[in-house]
């Protein structure tokens, strides 16, 4: 398989050092956010939010989604590629949205083009924020691990930065840092700032790990 190799690089599973983080090796960095939100942004909903199927844009700013069954829902999204991906009014998607959180929020979007049978076509859009991934993303391999670093400190504690390990539908694989964002196939994918704890977090209203990233169809 084809691996391609970051053209950018920016600068609570709690538990030990973990074995990749090295003693000796360079600080770890951490890349800027990644923008994803569902309706207002604040407590999230209780019992969580789960939307799944077609749906019809009403409006583009925000970018506002009107499901099948009445439900309305708006998103924003800001990562690199993003702006590459108009919406216009009346044009039809497949939209999958999830938001969960105990009181800090963690949100996934997923929009895809709509097949002549009504379902799922191919990913336009996927973008994530929160404690990691919600869910799958239809097609890609998405995993998250320690970067070889040294553990920086923050006022909760000790903490390394995540890669982003990505095998996409057509074969290609990548390893992205955290600020990182290259061409893989069709897509442009980005890593955000994206971390792990790893010693007992000094903060009650942190989770243990971060994660944000996104796939933009090109």
């Amino acid at each position: 398989m084809p691996v391609a190799t970051p053209r950018l690089l920016l600068g609570l599973t709690v538990g030990l050092l973990p074995a990749c983080a090295s003693p000796d090796g360079p600080a770890c960095t951490f890349g800027g956010e990644v923008i994803a939100q569902i309706d207002d942004y604040g407590p999230p909903i209780r019992g969580g939010l789960e939307r799944v199927g077609a749906a019809t844009v009403t409006a583009t700013a925000p970018l506002t989604l009107r499901f099948d069954d009445g439900a309305v829902h708006w998103v924003v999204f800001e990562l690199p590629g993003g702006e590459g991906q108009v919406f216009t009014p009346d044009e039809r998607v497949w939209a999958e949205l999830a938001e969960s959180g105990p009181f800090w929020v963690n949100h996934q979007i997923e929009l895809y083009d709509l097949d002549a049978t009504g379902a799922a076509g191919p990913l336009r859009l996927a973008v994530w924020r929160g404690e990691d991934l919600l869910g799958p993303v239809r097609g890609w391999d998405l995993t998250y691990e320690d970067s070889d670093c040294q553990p920086t400190r923050d006022i909760c504690g000790p903490k390394v930065s995540r890669s982003l390990r990505v095998a996409a539908p057509g074969g290609g694989e990548a390893l992205l840092a955290p600020g990182a964002s290259i061409d893989l196939d069709d897509y442009t994918v980005s890593n955000g700032n994206s971390t792990r704890y790893v010693a007992t977090i000094e903060c009650t209203d942190t989770p243990p790990t971060w994660s944000g990233g996104g796939l933009v169809r090109r």
